[in-house]
């Protein structure tokens, strides 16, 4: 009994595999995403001639 409680603890206890984090897409804009810690919003950012950017989703 004891050997499948350790069995048991040590298959939850390990590290999930790490995961992509979510497209920016036009049909996400607006989505929110937690990412290291940190809330992100996926919305349309314009580029500009000044920051050789062009427009995109981020």
């Amino acid at each position: 009994m004891r050997n499948i409680l350790l069995a048991g603890f040590l298959v939850f206890s390990l590290p999930l595999a790490a995961q992509e984090p979510p497209q920016c897409i036009e049909a996400r804009e607006g989505q929110l995403a937690c990412m290291t810690g940190k809330q992100c919003a996926c919305r349309f950012i314009t580029g500009g001639s000044m920051t050789g950017r062009p427009d995109r989703f981020a």
